[in-house]
């Protein structure tokens, strides 16, 4: 019994050590392969070979299947969701500076709310002229930011060229807010054509009634 496992694992150490030689050999080809491509043109015949000699091989086909797997575990995300969720894993949600931008975020929903609920045409005016002011000086935020993010004590540099920070913490909300300000203004005024409909309406039925009494 004891010679049956020593003899197992005398192979399994020189299965081992044949895998490890081929990878090596594998590895220096490849290298030198590269090295002949930068330095001279490779002819046709040399690609024809190589190629040959890459897909027969089997350590050849195990090393790219490897080397797949591993582009594959380290791709970014490709849908929207996993942008949204790398996106709000990057975020530090605790830091000073988000936590105002959240509460930016909530007064303005608080005062749309409170506006559209009185029917405040004033108030609502002021609120869509602030968020639009707002939006055009983002750019401007964000650029200054991108070059003094370190003196406001943010813990990361979160504004790219692209604005794309801003744009979902601030622009999207506003938007979305901006969006419910213009139907109540909407709402409100299919409100006053009814009741200006209606007051016609009745006007002209006081009118003929009118008529009618000076006929008789």
């Amino acid at each position: 019994m004891e010679a049956l496992k020593q003899y197992v694992i005398d192979a399994v150490d020189r299965v081992a050590a044949r895998v490890e030689e081929g990878a090596a050999l594998l590895m220096s080809a490849k290298n030198t392969i590269h090295s002949h491509v930068d330095n001279h043109e490779m002819s046709q015949e040399e690609e024809e070979y190589y190629d040959d000699e890459s897909s027969s091989s089997p350590l050849s086909s195990m090393a790219n299947g490897v080397l797949k797997d591993i582009l594959a575990s380290q791709r970014g995300p490709q849908t929207v969701m996993e942008h949204l969720a790398a996106f709000k894993s990057a975020i530090r949600w605790t830091e000073p500076f988000i936590l105002c931008i959240l509460g930016w975020n909530v007064i303005l929903l608080v005062l749309t709310i409170y506006f559209t609920r009185k029917n405040s045409f004033g108030g609502r005016t002021t609120l869509f002229a602030i968020m639009g002011i707002s939006s055009r000086l983002l750019p401007t935020f964000n650029s200054f930011l991108s070059k003094n993010w370190e003196e406001w004590n943010i813990s990361q540099n979160y504004f790219d060229e692209s604005g794309t920070f801003f744009a979902i913490m601030l622009s999207a909300p506003m938007l979305i807010l901006c969006v419910i300000l213009l139907l109540s203004f909407l709402w409100e005024a299919k409100n006053l054509l009814v009741q200006v409909k209606r007051l016609e309406l009745q006007q002209r039925a006081k009118n003929e009634k009118r008529k009618k009494e000076k006929q008789n």
